[in-house]
């Protein structure tokens, strides 16, 4: 065999100097191995004096360490672009990771020769730059990492069940033979009586009506009306109560944002009442809920003072704001956007938006009609960003409609 067509040997740690060769001397040290005939790691002439401490493989109580061996070996080797301070903090910027992790993930991305450099096609290359210029850090390694994130996210989109909608909600006006709580129990067929509410009717006089959730709680009232019909009392007005769903959980963290039962690390925990996880409560108030995007509430406040019902000359406690675990879905033809739980950690699933403090149940009612079915009231964090950056818990709106078609490259919006 041709010397120089030899491969080189990997010589043990335990056989070299504790300098490490420079490069140019490494090159030239395997290239004496090859010209030597040294072909094998176990070969004897590789060996010390005593083979069977010299060799560990000969020894099979040994705790030699082989992977930090071949990274010490290939530690010299310089098969990628070396990670600077300037690509760790435009990384840091681009996809708000942390400095460690953005260090992490360019040395992934730049070892990984199957991927590093990859030709993509250059139409979708063009369509990328239109809304991720080069002066703000993007660059074509960092539409590889996108395209990566984006690959991993649509597999789990296929593999992940979807988080099922809320049932829908009726109001059901009391009246006839359905004159109480334990009356509708009974026709729906609920584990416990529905909790009653009133409110001023037209001519002044107090309504009562309760609320039941579910298509079959609705159809088991319309038999039993059937059923126990009269000449004065046919069926009850029933409506359906368009509110976004506020069932906040007393026991586990399902009502949070970001958590869901899809992955094994998300699901639900039983947890002590007074766990701060827990908070705010069903019936917390004030409290501050986070709203986002382009949705009115967060870019007009008079919009916002309206929809609150603030008295004139009082202004709505409202604070530039973000949250996490969460990132944005286009709904409706594109016409609104909805939170969801993030698929992946990091850069996307920090949201922008406002903070807005609600002061009681009345103000947050009419917040939740204004928001609609579609979506759902969660907890969340909620940090401000206008000065302190004081962080509190609070609530948002998950959408839990249908969204529009994900963007090609995984973009949620």
């Amino acid at each position: 065999m041709d010397p120089d067509q030899q491969p080189w040997t990997w010589v043990p740690r335990s056989q070299r100097s504790a300098q490490a060769p420079a490069d140019d001397e490494l090159a030239m040290s395997i290239h004496q191995q090859a010209s030597n005939g040294s072909t094998s790691r176990c070969n004897d002439s590789n060996r010390g004096p005593d083979s069977s401490t010299s060799n560990p493989s000969s020894d099979p109580n040994s705790d030699y360490d082989y992977e930090s061996d071949y990274e010490s070996d290939t530690s010299s080797i310089h098969f990628h672009d070396p990670v600077t301070a300037d690509d760790i903090a435009r990384w840091v910027k681009l996809f708000n990771y942390t400095p460690e992790e953005a260090s992490k993930k360019l040395h992934e991305l730049r070892r990984d020769p199957l991927t590093h450099g990859a030709n993509f096609p250059d139409a979708d290359w063009a369509d990328f730059q239109l809304d991720h210029p080069a002066h703000h850090g993007w660059d074509s390694e960092a539409y590889e990492h996108v395209r990566a994130r984006a690959d991993t996210a649509a597999l789990l989109r296929r593999v992940l069940p979807r988080r099922a909608p809320p049932a829908p909600v009726y109001i059901v006006k009391l009246g006839g033979p359905l004159d109480t709580a334990e009356a509708v129990q009974a026709a729906a067929g609920l584990a416990t009586p529905p909790a009653i509410r009133t409110t001023p009717g037209d001519s002044g006089v107090q309504v009562r009506f309760c609320r039941v959730a579910g298509e079959a709680a609705r159809r088991n009232i319309l038999a039993w009306a059937d059923a126990h019909k009269t000449s004065n009392w046919r069926r009850p007005v029933m409506l359906r109560d368009w509110a976004a769903r506020k069932a906040l959980s007393a026991t586990n963290l399902d009502s949070e944002l970001g958590i869901g039962s899809e992955l094994p690390k998300n699901r639900p925990r039983s947890l002590e009442a007074r766990d701060a996880r827990l908070r705010p409560a069903q019936h917390e108030y004030p409290v501050w809920y986070f709203v986002y995007g382009d949705d009115a509430l967060a870019e007009q406040p008079a919009t916002l003072q309206r929809v609150l019902g603030e008295e004139e000359g009082e202004k709505v406690a409202s604070r530039a704001a973000r949250t996490f675990g969460g990132e944005l879905v286009a709904w409706g033809a594109g016409a609104y956007r909805g939170l969801v739980d993030a698929e992946m950690d990091g850069w996307e699933s920090v949201v922008q938006g406002r903070a807005v403090l609600v002061k009681d149940r009345e103000a947050e009612e009419v917040l939740r009609y204004h928001q609609t079915s579609q979506y759902e009231v969660v907890r969340c964090d909620i940090e401000m960003v206008d000065g302190d950056n004081e962080t509190v818990r609070g609530l948002t709106f998950r959408f839990v409609g249908v969204a529009d078609r994900d963007d090609f490259y995984g973009f949620r919006v």
